[in-house]
């Protein structure tokens, strides 16, 4: 980064020379290949309102050295300026006249063909110092005389530029290729600043985005309306007065807002309170340029003074900012540097005449180096919201790092339940088998010895039935010791565990199983076989309780890379109940044990097609990931 900045900085000197070098070849260039007629030899009069017959015939014109030419006019009076028309062979005819510091009426002979301003006095007319005139010419002759009555604000008269004569075509070319770039720079500044608002309403808020439009915009709008090319192209004057020293205002309070994004945090409410006063200022700009006879013009000096304050506090803000180690300071600092440094260069070429063509003085290296200071501008833009990128990532990975640890810990107690339910139920069947089923076994073994010995038929009848009665009860202790744990699974294998699972629930439910059962054993871990056998005995349990099914089937196909169980049924009655089902207990208890043991199981409920329970287990882990 910081041999990027340096890098910069050696460029920029360089940069904006060999754009002045630039401007002033095309100086020369626009000024030998004008391509009009340019009008002199001109007169100017002094003297109050009356006919402009009496004008013409008065014998109290004097000459003027050029058309822009200062006319000393203390006395107040009206000030003419006129000159002769030579010959005209083109079509539509216009006169280019350049910057006006007044109202002006134009006469070809005696007839009046154009008016900018008022249609009385100066004291009923806002002035209009910026405005440049296209005036197209009726029919004329060579000799035709072409005068300007012009109402000055009581001091002189200068007209900035040329008066030239040519077609209106050629003109406004010459107008457009003047001032092309500076219009394709205003657009870019005016897409800019509006990207940068649509940004900010569509993304994580940063108010520095915000400023860059408020900035960007004002300035596109001043770009347009000093172009040339704009204000022979569209006629609005009193729109062009006004929006002129409004978007310079707006502009400036737009940067202050954003130097307050740029400036550390405890001088933000100092920069505040600068963009604020602006705002007031532009608000009151208005009211005083639309409802009083003060002009932008003569506003303009109290807004230098107060504008030169706040630029002050703001380099000197700037200034303590980037000493606090605030890089978005020092960046901006080189950004607003090379701004000034262009501007200096302009004003030294706006000295030496150096920016001056026919169509008056043109600026170009400011414009430069506005651009120059948004690039910077925009640069601090991206970093910041690549930070908040970043910022916005790390909080994302924070947040799915705690998901991961709560899922981790949910999954861990559920494992930690399951483990518990299993050696409790190993814990209960042993206790039953162990304990209650051995007494019942000896009381069972006791009656039939009594039953030997006795001979009374009503004793042997009551033992008989207390011994099968025990019985019943030792096979009930059995099967309910085999579902806590089946002992199958522990001697036989989890194959024939399966097997012997299912002949039972065929023979107790009267649902015809239909099964075909690939040997398994000792390709699942020993741990993990329990729960595919619960999954299974789960299974079986709904299809007994909920699908009201005739038939069942039962696959178990092993692979190389897993083993795939499912259990399907014919039933009607899983639809409903199945979607209910997948929020109770046994399913969830399903969906753990699978998680457990790194499966992937599915259920399907339907009341046409029953209901489906898949079960896949891989039988190394890159399979699992693979899938």
């Amino acid at each position: 980064m910081k041999l990027l900045l340096k890098y910069i900085l050696l460029c920029v000197p360089a940069f904006f020379l060999f754009v002045s070098c630039s401007t002033l070849i095309k100086r020369k260039v626009v000024k030998s290949n004008i391509g009009h007629v340019i009008l002199n030899q001109w007169e100017y009069y002094t003297g109050r309102d009356t006919s402009i017959d009496d004008i013409i015939k008065s014998s109290a014109w004097r000459s003027l050295s050029s058309f822009s030419e200062n006319v000393k006019n203390k006395s107040g009076k009206n000030i003419y300026i006129r000159t002769v028309l030579p010959g005209w062979n083109g079509a539509s005819p216009c006169v280019y006249l350049g910057q006006s510091d007044h109202c002006i009426q134009v006469y070809l002979n005696r007839d009046l063909i154009y008016q900018l301003g008022g249609t009385s006095s100066y004291k009923r007319t806002k002035l209009i110092g910026w405005d440049q005139n296209l005036i197209p010419l009726p029919f004329f002759k060579k000799g035709d005389i072409l005068t300007i009555n012009a109402w000055t604000d009581g001091y002189s008269i200068g007209l900035a530029g040329e008066a030239l004569l040519g077609s209106y075509d050629e003109i406004v070319k010459k107008a457009f290729t003047q001032d092309y770039d500076v219009i394709l720079l205003a657009i870019v500044f005016f897409v800019t600043g509006l990207i940068s608002l649509i940004i900010y309403f569509n993304s994580p808020k940063t108010k520095l985005l915000l400023g860059i439009s408020f900035f960007l915009i004002p300035v596109a709008v001043l770009f347009f309306v000093n172009s040339l090319f704009i204000q022979i192209m569209i006629s609005a004057p009193d729109l062009f007065y006004q929006l002129d020293y409004l978007s310079l205002i707006g502009c400036t309070a737009g940067g202050f807002f954003l130097i307050e994004q740029i400036s550390a945090e405890k001088y933000k409410k100092i920069i505040r309170r600068l963009w604020q006063i602006h705002l007031v200022i532009l608000a009151s700009a208005i009211i005083i340029i639309n409802f009083t006879e003060i002009t932008s013009t003569q506003l303009f000096s109290y807004f230098f003074i107060i504008l030169t304050i706040n630029i002050v506090i703001s380099v000197v803000v700037m200034v303590l900012s980037a000493k606090n180690g605030n890089i978005e300071s020092k960046l901006f600092i080189i950004g607003i540097t090379g701004f000034f440094l262009f501007a200096v260069w302009e004003i030294l070429l706006f000295y030496f005449d150096g920016l001056y063509n026919g169509f008056g003085y043109h600026f170009r290296v400011i414009y430069l180096g506005l651009l120059w200071f948004v690039i910077v501008l925009i640069k601090i833009a991206i970093d910041r919201y690549k930070e908040a990128d970043r910022q916005k990532e790390i909080l994302q990975l924070k947040e799915l790092d705690v998901v991961k640890r709560e899922n981790e810990a949910r999954e861990l107690f559920g494992i930690r339940l399951i483990e518990s339910q299993e050696n409790e139920r190993n814990r209960i069947a042993l206790e039953l088998h162990d304990s209650l089923g051995q007494k019942l076994l000896l009381i069972k073994n006791q009656l039939m010895t009594r039953l030997r010995i006795e001979n009374d038929a009503d004793a042997s009848l009551a033992l008989t039935r207390i011994k099968d009665v025990t019985g019943e009860a030792i096979q009930e202790v059995r099967n309910i010791s085999q579902n806590l744990r089946p002992q199958h699974l522990d001697q036989l294998g989890l194959t024939t565990a399966i097997e012997t699972l299912i002949e039972k629930v065929e023979e107790s439910s009267g649902i015809k199983f239909n099964i075909g059962i690939d040997n398994i054993d000792n390709l699942i871990p020993h741990e993990n076989e329990i729960n595919i056998y619960r999954i299974l005995q789960e299974s079986i349990n709904n299809i007994i309780k909920h699908s009201k099914a005739t038939e069942a089937y039962i696959y178990i196909a092993k692979s190389e890379e897993k083993i795939k169980l499912e259990i399907k049924d014919n039933g009607i009655g899983s639809g409903k109940e199945g979607h209910s089902q997948l929020k109770g207990m046994g399913i969830r208890g399903m969906y753990e044990r699978a998680r457990m043991i790194g499966a992937k199981i599915d259920f399907n409920f339907s009341d046409q097609a029953g209901s489906t329970v898949s079960l896949e287990y891989y039988l190394n882990r890159m399979s699992i990931n693979n899938n």
